[in-house]
């Protein structure tokens, strides 16, 4: 099966009138993006959030950006769609299987960067994404169609917008490209997951913490140091969740902040702190709370 891949700016729409038996608005879609206007070349973080608002718990199709179910279609002003990667995961359903459960009141997370998978074809030598998006307008449509339990609707259109960068906007996208284009250069690879940790470390003594680009490289910017043969030992693999966990506080309202969490479930999951209870109530402690759900299905011995 083939899932679009595509992201967005916030989306609030109880979903629609639902096929199938179940004719109650039990599902909700949510998309969080934190605001309605960025910089170019600033990082759009993403979540997407079902939750179930019924009495009954909803058995539903696996939920994430590369799944089937979940398809979000984005449109530039002119109202052409903008390009897009094809993220794929598939999945064969054991005999029995009913679907992902959702208790009343719970929900399920997943969390993106907008610019891993939208937008023009880019390289490093470019920008800093892998994808790249222009200034300009832009709308989104989203929705969800399970493929068990009968559950479907579609999200309101949101619009937003991308503008050119300001002088200091542009000399701090420069700082972080001229950082993960370490990576890239051999007489300087050796010392970029170093420099990384420096630097958000840096950032973070120089109450910079709101900075947009800080969820960015303890995620996507780990990514680059693993694909460039640089995996973190234990003591920077602590240092990471540390730093994780910083950024997922300072940013708790953002989806930074959610972000920031799914950067130590992607990379080191056996090191994250319990972060669900420190976080308080926000975006980035009900995502973290799902993540722990999840973790310690996982860690439970199978019967």
């Amino acid at each position: 099966m083939v899932a679009r891949v595509l992201l967005g700016l916030t989306l609030l729409n109880l979903l629609g009138a639902q096929t199938g038996p179940r004719g109650s608005r039990q599902l909700e879609l949510r998309l969080y993006v934190g605001k309605a206007q960025f910089f170019e070349q600033e990082p759009i973080y993403t979540v997407l959030e079902l939750s179930n608002n019924g009495l009954d718990t909803a058995w539903v199709s696996p939920f994430g950006i590369t799944f089937p179910a979940l398809n979000l279609v984005l449109t530039d002003e002119r109202g052409s769609p903008v390009p897009q990667l094809v993220g794929v995961s598939d999945y064969y359903p054991a005999p029995g299987w009913r679907g992902i459960p959702i208790a009343p009141g719970n929900r399920l997370y997943a969390t993106t960067l907008l610019q891993d998978s939208w937008g023009a074809a880019d390289s490093a030598a470019q920008g800093l994404f892998i994808r790249h998006l222009s200034p300009g307008a832009y709308d989104l449509n989203a929705t969800y169609v399970s493929e068990v339990g009968a559950y479907a609707g579609r999200a309101q259109p949101v619009h937003f917008c991308i503008r050119e960068r300001t002088r200091s906007e542009d000399g701090l996208y420069r700082e972080v490209k001229g950082l993960t284009g370490m990576a890239s250069d051999r007489q300087q690879r050796a010392q970029y997951l170093g420099a990384l940790l420096t630097w958000v470390s840096t950032r973070l003594a120089a109450k910079d913490s709101a900075n947009p680009y800080l969820a960015f490289v303890l995620h996507n910017g780990v990514q680059i140091a693993k694909a460039a043969g640089s995996w973190p030992d234990s003591t920077s693999a602590a240092r990471l969740a540390s730093l994780r966990a910083t950024v997922a506080d300072a940013q708790r309202w953002l989806p930074a902040g959610a972000y920031a969490v799914d950067a130590g479930y992607a990379d080191r999951p056996d090191v994250v702190p319990i972060l669900s209870q420190t976080l308080g109530p926000s975006l980035a402690a009900s995502v973290a709370a799902q993540r722990e759900k999840e973790q310690q299905k996982k860690a439970k011995p199978r019967q």
